[in-house]
């Protein structure tokens, strides 16, 4: 499976568990897919926070769930491995030493890069589907 592939895989789950959650707003929207995607549409949410949490909790859970060699393929995906990949690359075709650091993903920085490049994902499918 392709990272796309992969990456496609892990919003569509999470979209799932949205879709699956009852509303945490008290009007006509029936799941938490439809309160990011007013939240998309409208601006902020009341419960914005709360929406946050619970996306980027999901998106967290399916992460572990990957394999950490996975996990680790993924990385370069996101911006900042993008970037480390292309001067790791650039090195290599100009005979220069890389710098070793770059092949190394970064534990502090792995999820919270990775939660955004599934978030970006799951904000482009919320806004492509229409609002129920």
């Amino acid at each position: 499976m392709s990272t796309h592939a992969l990456i496609q895989e892990i919003r569509d789950r999470v979209i799932q568990a949205m879709k699956e959650q009852p509303s945490a707003m008290t009007d006509d929207r029936k799941s938490v897919w439809q309160d990011f995607q007013n939240h998309l549409t409208y601006g902020s949410s009341v419960v914005e926070n709360a929406l946050n949490m619970f996306i980027e909790g999901k998106i967290l859970c399916e992460l572990t769930d990957l394999p950490l060699p996975v996990r680790e393929r993924l990385w370069w995906e996101t911006q900042p491995g993008s970037e480390a990949w292309l001067e790791a690359e650039w090195s290599y075709r100009n005979h220069e030493k890389c710098d070793e650091t770059l092949l190394k993903v970064p534990d502090d920085e792995s999820e919270q890069h990775l939660t955004q490049l599934i978030l970006r994902e799951l904000t482009k499918a919320a806004e492509r589907e229409p609002i129920d």
